[in-house]
């Protein structure tokens, strides 16, 4: 005992234990272990104050049948066993030899021990009672207990419910703040409102709880004079892997890379170069690092190390993906002419040397006669030797190269084949966009366009804007937007609309010579037959630069006018032009700038936001390309055949086309080569869908100054039959742009494949 408890029981403290409530089973098993022992110490004690004759009598063999079973009584509570103890306490100082006389005492004893006795026999003849009580007490608590357990089954299936329901509501909150570019300021006041007046309790306060957004700090590395941020080639491989879902049956992958600088600040040099990254015939493009400074890298090895390493080990050993290894090659680098210059660590592509397909030599040209200063480096010789891969290595022209080589060098590919020429950058906003600044803005020499035939060609661009189907992601608008024209404008232009537009307006040697350029690009677009005419189209570009110089004189024929004729060995090389253009990757370049919110550590921010989108993966797999025909808008007004029996559609989705039975969705090719117009979509009652559609009778060529414009499926239709044909829309061949080619119409439009066939 300790001091304390001595110093207490000296004065009287008693500490009393609190009463529990509810008491447990091995609690009860010791209580009634305790008050049996009790009992027995008491019972054994009354024994031997009994008087010695006592002892031999016959209900002693009782006694001891009954002291030896109390061990089995379940006492009903505490207080119980506290009366119990009461009162045998009473009776032994009833019987106890102090409180009677001596005369007394035998008479008075052996009543005491009769009485006790009769008690305990008592209390054994009904302890089977008793028993049979406490069990069926049991069975009920056993009952109620598993009645509460299908209960708690219940409750616990709600529970998980809105568990589950709570996980939705989160996840798809933060699916949105991704896909929407929502500013996290504001993701937080709303999570707050949510959550304190709306009372979803379960959402946090803050953005970066439910975005899971990186707290530490970024790792990032110097390179002079700004940081790099490295993702992981192999991380992003295997992203792209699982998005595309890539066959099991596929062994080697092809991948495009891409290097490109983009502004983030207009009022200072802040700059990202991202190093982005494709797999050969997919869209879906990865970030492998970003670059970000105020200046560009200042040393490209430093810039690429951790690029070059990976895909080093990745080209030799392969990628380790679904229980097996896959080939991995470089399909292309894709780079502007500044980017491509810094990567391989070449001279400026206004040099002399600078081009990087062939040896030829630029020729200085004056901007004007009377003045010393100024000019331009141009390129007018079109059948220079061409590089190679070894002579890149050797540097047999020393004066293309700078001083450092690039580790670009030691991947294992064509460093001269496998850097294509930029269609996007080359063709759309350099050739094509320098013809029209010509024609728009240029020296009053004869090839400028008068101010009427620009508002003409103008009008007639919004005139068809109203033609131009859905899968096209800009509308044709007014000539003088022409400064703020994008790349896709630039493509549309030159392969759809200004071959109709300027007909009868330029030049016909002009408008002749123009069409030597549009029906090369058309040919090396073509998924289809661009390697087997890209051939034909080299002679045509080498004529349309050559000829340059005689319209637009000895200045006009730049770079980006020069590296027209490498286009198509670079088709033959890697495929047609869009496989490995710039536009998706200036798509993504657009939506990462868009991820910077303030101009403070932008790296930061964009290191954050990336982890944020991989955390949440809004699009884990890519969207499937179904074969199926899904059909749309129910309408019951159209054209039907008298015997038909089934339902009416206005739109349908057939492969990667919308298809419709209004303008300007509903023109399309048929496999007879014919051009028809839908008036009706109609599904049977047995699923089969059809099409009810009247064809064009009569097809001319738009040109035949090169090529007959019929050979590229490029036609004028006029007279549309009055009679509705019946055909399986299986029996479709692509989808047609058709517009009409003069304003007002004359009832002959021009019609041209969307994907030629």
């Amino acid at each position: 005992m300790s001091k304390k408890d001595d110093t207490n029981e000296k004065l009287g403290i008693i500490h009393a234990r609190k009463k529990k409530i509810v008491v447990g089973v091995r609690q009860q098993q010791r209580r009634i272990k305790f008050a049996v022992k009790e009992m027995e110490e008491q019972l054994f004690q009354d024994c031997r104050a009994l008087p010695q004759s006592a002892t031999y009598d016959s209900n002693i063999s009782d006694l001891d049948r009954v002291v030896v079973q109390p061990c089995l009584e379940y006492p009903a509570d505490e207080s119980t066993m506290e009366d119990n103890a009461n009162a045998v306490d009473e009776t032994n100082n009833a019987a106890s030899p102090e409180n009677v006389s001596s005369s007394d005492y035998a008479e008075a004893t052996d009543d005491n021990w009769c009485s006790d006795t009769d008690s305990y026999i008592e209390l054994y003849d009904n302890y089977d009672n008793k028993r049979e009580s406490c069990e069926y007490e049991q069975d009920t608590v056993n009952d109620a207990t598993l009645d509460d357990e299908d209960t708690f089954d219940v409750e616990d299936d709600s529970l998980e419910k809105e568990k589950r329901k709570e996980a939705v509501t989160k996840s798809s909150i933060a699916e949105w703040v991704i896909e929407c570019n929502i500013p996290r300021f504001h993701v937080s006041n709303l999570l707050r409102r949510l959550k304190l007046d709306c009372g979803l309790s379960f959402l946090p306060l803050d953005s970066r709880t439910l975005l899971k957004t990186m707290r530490n700090k970024p790792n990032v590395r110097v390179v002079p004079p700004g940081q790099y941020a490295h993702f992981g080639l192999v991380n992003g491989l295997l992203s792209l892997l699982s998005y595309h879902k890539i066959d099991n049956t596929v062994t080697k992958i092809k991948i495009v890379l891409h290097i490109d600088g983009i502004p983030i600040a207009k009022s200072s040099g802040s700059q990202f170069w991202p190093i982005l990254c494709s797999i050969y015939g997919y869209d879906k493009v990865i970030i492998i690092g970003i670059y970000h400074g105020f200046k560009k890298p200042e040393d490209v090895n430093l810039f690429i190390l951790e690029l070059v390493e990976e895909a080093k080990v990745v080209l030799k050993d392969g990628l380790k993906y679904g229980g097996r290894v896959l080939e991995v090659e470089i399909a292309a680098l894709v780079c502007d002419a500044p980017a491509r210059c810094l990567v391989t660590s070449v001279v400026s592509h206004n040099a002399y040397y600078g081009c990087h397909k062939c040896e030829t030599k630029g020729v200085w040209i004056r901007s004007s006669v009377l003045s010393n200063y100024g000019g331009r480096v141009t390129y007018p010789n079109v059948n220079d030797r061409l590089r190679t891969d070894e002579s890149f290595r050797t540097r047999s022209q020393s004066c293309h190269h700078k001083n450092g080589r690039s580790i670009i060098e030691e991947l294992p590919f064509d460093i001269v084949k496998k850097v294509p020429v930029d269609y996007m950058h080359n063709v759309c906003i350099g050739a094509e966009k320098k013809l029209l600044c010509t024609w728009i803005s240029g020296k009053m020499d004869g090839t400028r366009l008068t101010k009427e035939q620009v508002i003409s060609v103008s009008n007639f661009l919004v005139y068809i804007k109203r033609y131009v189907p859905v899968e096209f992601p800009r509308k044709t608008r007014t000539l003088d937007d022409f400064p703020h024209l994008k790349a896709t404008e630039h493509r549309n232009h030159l392969l759809y609309f200004l071959p109709v537009a300027l007909q009868g307006v330029l030049r016909q040697d002009m408008y002749n010579h123009y069409m030597l350029f549009h029906v090369s690009i058309k040919i090396l677009t073509n998924t289809h037959n661009s390697r087997t005419y890209a051939s034909y189209a080299e002679i045509l570009l080498k004529k349309f630069v050559q000829d340059c110089v005689q319209f637009y004189g000895r200045k006009f024929i730049s770079y980006n006018i020069h590296n027209l004729i490498h286009l198509p060995s670079d088709v033959q090389e890697i495929g047609c032009l869009d496989s490995y253009s710039a536009f998706p990757f200036e798509n993504k370049l657009q939506s990462i700038k868009n991820l910077i919110r303030t101009s403070a550590n932008p790296l930061s921010q964009m290191i954050r936001r990336v982890k944020e989108i991989e955390e949440i993966a809004t699009d884990v797999y890519a969207p499937v390309l179904s074969k199926e025909v899904v059909c749309s808008h129910v309408h019951s007004n159209g054209p039907i055949l008298p015997d038909f029996r089934g339902v009416q559609f206005k739109n349908m989705k057939f492969q990667n086309w919308e298809i419709g039975v209004k303008r300007p969705n509903h023109c399309v090719f048929l496999k007879d080569g014919s051009v028809a117009l839908i008036k009706n979509i109609l599904k049977s009652m047995d699923g089969k869908i059809t099409i009810l559609a009247k064809k064009y009778l009569i097809q001319d060529c738009l040109f035949v100054s090169s090529i007959p414009s019929r050979d590229f499926q490029e036609i004028v239709v006029s007279e549309l039959h009055s009679d509705y044909q019946l055909h399986d829309v299986y029996f479709i061949a692509c989808k047609a742009i058709r517009f009409p080619i003069t304003n007002p119409k004359n009832g002959k439009y021009y019609v041209a494949p969307l994907l030629m066939s």
